[in-house]
């Protein structure tokens, strides 16, 4: 049986693991990693608490989006929610603090929105098994490619190099506070 794991970094590196050590784990049926762009994720429950402060029940949320340097609440009324990505500390995961992989270096596949016009996906083939799913995917038609633009690209290096320079910074932080 073939499956497929669409995660972000810290997932996917995880699956990676667990594949590596197979001796010790007994592996796994993981066969395809596609990694999502991330540069934090979010508690469920601490995000369910500062909606609820701001007079917003999760329930009402279609759906949640980064874009622009903004995290956005589109509400299932019309309404939209919208803050500086910088406010969402409040909610943002600790442990995505010391990771410093914004595009899923591990992964078969890497996908996410930076660098891309609206409506298209950037792309990332990291592996012999991933050129072949995209290959096949063009083929077959489900896919349409174009070549990434070189401010698409720039964008997507810069932030990828902020993550790590933020977290190095933030891990070293604390390395030297816990001496």
């Amino acid at each position: 049986m073939r499956t497929a794991m669409v995660g972000t970094p810290c997932q996917i590196l995880a699956a990676t693991k667990i594949n590596r050590y197979e001796k010790q784990t007994g592996g796994s049926p993981i066969d395809v990693k596609i990694g999502l762009f991330c540069m934090e994720n979010f508690s469920y429950s601490y995000l369910e608490r500062y909606l609820k402060e701001q007079g917003i029940e999760l329930y009402e949320v279609k759906e949640f989006r980064i874009d622009k340097g903004r995290f956005i609440a589109n509400l299932i009324d019309g309404n939209v929610f919208s803050i500086p990505i910088a406010e969402t500390e409040p909610f943002t995961r600790k442990n995505c603090h010391i990771c410093t992989d914004y595009t899923s270096d591990v992964s078969d596949i890497s996908v996410g929105s930076v660098g891309s016009p609206q409506g298209y996906s950037t792309v990332i083939v990291r592996s012999k098994k991933g050129r072949q799913i995209i290959e096949d995917c063009i083929e077959k038609g489900y896919i349409a490619v174009e070549e990434m633009e070189d401010k698409g690209l720039d964008l997507l290096k810069r932030i990828a190099n902020q993550k790590i320079t933020r977290n190095t910074k933030r891990y070293k932080k604390r390395e030297a506070v816990a001496r």
